[in-house]
């Protein structure tokens, strides 16, 4: 693993202020709590979709202070924003259909084609190199912003994922977003869907930070390369953890003491597994190279501590071929706002 990058993004550090002491946690508890839709003087747009927490899409972020109303499926930011003129509102259904009708509701609307999970069903064999990191990228940046914001994603997937036809990408479904508040808060362990679930929240932690989100991520990452799940658990927890430590090996109490004592920890549970070598478990992994493999260890790292944040890993060397300026962008602009990029999508 290389060192050169350190996970010490300052939201992993301790936010020592109680929710009921501090007014930016009230701010953001009071934004999960659920709230309806209403018009107002103003040219804000209602945002359309199936209520539950909004935060900010992967390509695009934008003030906190525009997380409010409805809370839609997906982020409610230009350029990458689901929205709809005053007044104007969508039945229940499916969401996949409900994205695919906004495009011919008129102007102000944005239509997303499919979700990233059916985007790789039609490439059995993952994508290319260029768009892996593209994608990547994307949901890195918008998890950025949603930690920054102290608010934890919790059910990363890619049927939570969504791209459209110009290969933007938008964070979405935010049914189990939390706002973290201090280290030492529980949550429940039943969270993210369970080939997505990090090892620590198997083992039955309910104390957890943005290291579970990042967990998916890497899940994300490899399955983006390769098109297949990296722990495509068939049974209960216990196989998904077999499933995992068969490749990134048993934890090592010495490097790891606090597993010892998560509630479903059992001392040789499991057989002796040793880390295997990632282009050993698919040998498409390989396309990631050097510096891919390095990236996407230090997502599946088992000690949840180690895993690396969403702002270094935007800054890893796994993203050096891309435009320098990408990382100079203001928050509201889409990456494919570059000329660079613009290219690519042609």
């Amino acid at each position: 693993m290389s060192n050169g990058i350190k996970a010490s993004d300052p939201l992993t550090q301790s936010w020592h202020s109680q929710a009921n002491g501090n007014h930016t946690t009230k701010i953001i508890l009071n934004f999960l709590r659920p709230s309806r839709s209403r018009s107002n003087n103003n040219s804000d747009p209602v945002v359309v979709s199936r209520p539950a927490p909004s935060c900010p899409n992967s390509s695009t972020v934008a003030d906190f202070s525009h997380l409010r109303r409805r809370r839609p499926r997906s982020a409610h930011y230009d350029p990458n924003t689901i929205t709809l003129p005053e007044k104007q509102e969508i039945p229940e259904q499916d969401v996949n259909e409900t994205y695919e009708r906004l495009e011919k509701l008129g102007e102000g609307s944005y239509a997303t084609k499919m979700d990233l999970s059916k985007y790789l069903e039609r490439h059995p064999t993952g994508v290319d190199c260029l768009q892996i990191k593209l994608l990547l990228f994307q949901l890195l940046r918008g998890l950025d912003f949603c930690h920054k914001k102290k608010i934890l994603h919790r059910d990363l997937k890619p049927q939570n994922l969504l791209l459209d036809d110009s290969g933007v990408l938008k964070l979405a479904d935010f049914g189990l977003a939390r706002a973290k508040s201090v280290p030492s808060r529980t949550y429940s362990h039943e969270v993210v869907t369970l080939w997505y679930r990090p090892p620590d929240v198997l083992l039955g932690s309910t104390e957890y930070s943005t290291s579970l989100d990042m967990w998916g991520v890497g899940c994300i990452f490899a399955e983006i390369c390769t098109g297949q799940a990296i722990f495509p658990g068939t049974k209960d927890v216990m196989d998904q953890l077999d499933k995992i430590f068969a490749i990134r090996g048993v934890p090592d109490v010495e490097k790891w003491p606090q597993v010892k004592s998560l509630p479903h920890y059992v001392p040789n549970a499991f057989p002796s597994y040793k880390e295997v070598p990632f282009k050993q478990v698919n040998i498409l992994l390989a396309k990631l190279q050097k510096a891919g493999n390095d990236l996407l260890g230090m997502f599946l790292q088992l000690k949840p501590d180690d895993r690396i944040s969403a702002s270094c890993a935007m800054l890893h060397p796994y993203f050096a071929t891309l435009p320098r300026n990408i990382h100079l962008l203001p928050p509201t602009a889409s990456i494919f706002s570059l000329p660079e990029l613009q290219a690519w999508q042609r």
